[in-house]
């Protein structure tokens, strides 16, 4: 797993980093593939779930949680199979301190990508 938060305006192409705001078309299939495995994961949490990641106290697995399924979305992978993920993301997301730290809310987030 990449760290928590890929550099949103960066992307790798054969192997050199090219800068450009947001990704390309092209791109969102390697990102499903490459970035994140939800079914992996979804398979995992079936044996550590509790209201988050890990039992009902927030984990350093939730703080992962949170940017990875905001850069799914931002690529536009559904995430519909995954009913404990998507449970365990909406209820981090009821937190303040998931609402105030979301990618999107950053001050050098891109204008187009804000909420």
């Amino acid at each position: 797993m990449p760290q928590p938060v890929p550099q949103i305006a960066t992307r790798f192409s054969a192997g050199k980093a090219k800068a450009q705001k947001g990704p390309p078309p092209r791109a969102a299939p390697r990102v499903r593939v490459f970035l994140w495995s939800p079914t992996a994961l979804e398979q995992i949490l079936q044996s550590t779930v509790g209201k988050y990641c890990v039992g009902d106290e927030v984990s350093m697995a939730d703080l992962c949680l949170v940017p990875q399924v905001a850069n799914a979305e931002r690529y536009k992978v559904d995430l519909t199979p995954y009913p404990t993920i998507n449970r365990i993301n909406k209820s981090l997301l009821a937190l303040e301190a998931f609402q105030v730290s979301h990618p999107c809310r950053q001050p050098d987030t891109p204008p187009e990508l804000r909420a």
